[in-house]
This record gives C-alpha cells, sequence and structure tokens, in this order.
C-alpha cells in the first residue's frame, strides 16, 4: 500500500485515490476508470492542488508520472525546486516514462530530461538508447552531464543527432576512433568542409557515410561514385543529389547491389519526372510542382 500525505484543499480526495492506487485491482469491468484520467480530472483551477502534492503524486504513480510532470512544466517559476523530486527514483520509472520526456525535451527542464536519459542509458534497450541519443535535443549542458557517461557505442549514436553543436562534430572528425568518424559523416549537421575532409578517409564505412549525407553535392558525390568500396559507390546511386549521368554510369557497376541501387533510383527518378509533368499538365505552377518532387 502506498502511503502519502497531503495538505492541500483537495487532500482528501489525493488520499482515496493513494488508497485505491495501492491495490492493483483498479479497473473495472468495462475499463472506465483509470488512475490517468482520475488523477488529471484533479488539475481544477477552482480548488488547486499544492504543487508539491503534485510533485508527490508524480513519484508514486508512475502512469500518471508523465502527465503530472508536463502540467508542472507550465508553472516555470514554481516549477525548479521540485526538480530534485521529481528525479528522484528516476532508475525505477517504466521506460515509457523516459520515452515521454525525452521526446517532450523542448518543453520540460533540461535536467529533468538529462535524468531521463541517464536511465535509458543505463537500463534501456539498444534501440531505444539509440531513438534517444538521436533525437534528444542536445544542448551544452546535457552534453557535459551526459558525455563521460556513456559507452562508446552510445557516444557514436550521440554523434548522429542532427542537433549536436557544430564545434562538437568538427573536433570528433578527427577522431582515432572510426564509429565517431561515421557518426559525423553521417551527420546532416555536419559543416561542409569537414564533409569534404571525410571524402578522402582511409575508413571505407566513413566516406559511404558521406555519399549517404543528405547535405552531400552534386560535385562530392560525383568523386565518390568512383569509390572502390561499392557500399560507397551503393550510398551515390541512392542519393537524391547525385546527377542522374553519374547514377547511370553505375548501371554496368561491377556490384549487383550497387545496379539494383541504380535501378531502384533510376526508377523513382522516372516517378518523379512523371509527378512533375501531371502537375505541370493540371496548371498547378512551379511551386505546387516542387513540392510534389
Amino acid at each position: 500500500m502506498i502511503t502519502l500525505s497531503f495538505s492541500s484543499p483537495k487532500s482528501a480526495a489525493l488520499n482515496q485515490i493513494a488508497k485505491r492506487m495501492g491495490n492493483k485491482a483498479i479497473y473495472d469491468k468495462k475499463n472506465l476508470w483509470t488512475p490517468e484520467r482520475t488523477i488529471m480530472s484533479l488539475f481544477d483551477k477552482s480548488a488547486p492542488i499544492d504543487l508539491e502534492d503534485y510533485a508527490r503524486i508524480a513519484r508514486a504513480f508512475p502512469r500518471a508520472y508523465f502527465l503530472l510532470v508536463k502540467e508542472l512544466a507550465k508553472e516555470r517559476d514554481t516549477y525548479k525546486h521540485l526538480l530534485p523530486l521529481l528525479m528522484a527514483d528516476m532508475d525505477d520509472k517504466p521506460t515509457e516514462v523516459w520515452r515521454k520526456i525525452i521526446n517532450n525535451d523542448d518543453v520540460l527542464p533540461q535536467p529533468l530530461v538529462i535524468a531521463a536519459l541517464k536511465s535509458t542509458v543505463k537500463f534501456g534497450k539498444s534501440l531505444d538508447r539509440y531513438k534517444a541519443l538521436r533525437n534528444i535535443n542536445v544542448g551544452t549542458e546535457t552534453l557535459a552531464g551526459l558525455w563521460d557517461e556513456l559507452s562508446p557505442t552510445d557516444r557514436a549514436s550521440l554523434l548522429t543527432n542532427p542537433r549536436v553543436p557544430a564545434a562538437v562534430l568538427t573536433k570528433f572528425s578527427t577522431s582515432r576512433n572510426s564509429a565517431y568518424k561515421f557518426s559525423v559523416a553521417h551527420n546532416p549537421s555536419t559543416p561542409m568542409e569537414v564533409l569534404e575532409q571525410l571524402m578522402g578517409d582511409e575508413s571505407s564505412s566513413t566516406r559511404a557515410a558521406v555519399a549517404a549525407n543528405p547535405k552531400a553535392t552534386a560535385e562530392m558525390l560525383t568523386l565518390l561514385a568512383s569509390d572502390e568500396a561499392w557500399m560507397t559507390r551503393l550510398n551515390v546511386a541512392s542519393n537524391k543529389h547525385t546527377p542522374i549521368n553519374i547514377i547511370r554510369g553505375l548501371a554496368n557497376d561491377t556490384n549487383e547491389q550497387v545496379r539494383t541501387a541504380v535501378s531502384i533510383a533510376l526508377e523513382q527518378r522516372r516517378r518523379n519526372e512523371a509527378i512533375t509533368l501531371k502537375a505541370t499538365e493540371k496548371g498547378f505552377g512551379i511551386d505546387q510542382t516542387v513540392r510534389l518532387q
């Protein structure tokens, strides 16, 4: 049984909910009552619950944790002193809670987001860790508070994040760790001069990552089309910025997978041309035509 003590105007209701939630048999046959709905119904402006009561609920009931934290985030001025309470026992929260906090990093305080990210890194599955590190809003504070705790594999995942500062990407572009360089080469936010430098890297996987980068220019892709590594040539064929004549030039490549990529790319280009022509014939105009492509 969960024991909580509340002093707000709704303390009686809160304690009743705490008592009910201490019992696992809380659903009726029609599943009409849920902890989340009942607790969220208490967000009533006519009789507001004290913010510290909200925080206690959030800690006690993981399933309602994110809903409550999101409400608290609206009270920025009074929210900060509750962070230690809300971050406590973060490791014990369900994976879904970590995921929701990370996915809403634009509205939640960075310390809370970092705490959820650290829990994900420590206990989450590899795919959850990759997605979190790949998508989180990475600021200087996040990097400083997280980098030393990451494994080399997770650091490489973080370096694929488009929101990693350009200075950080530039720094790791010269790393001896090939996985770091691969991630930098793959990152669409990597500065152009760094991508040009990585085109000549001794690692074929790094060159292949440059060829797959959506930021790669037609000139860069033309040079990479003659790379000795088949994966680099395959990525050149698949890149939407590769000139059509370069793609056709790879049609007779010695590698079957490259030839297959060429066939797919040429078919996609033909479809795009057909859509463009159809849109033009209907009088959509140039703006709509570009959008359809």
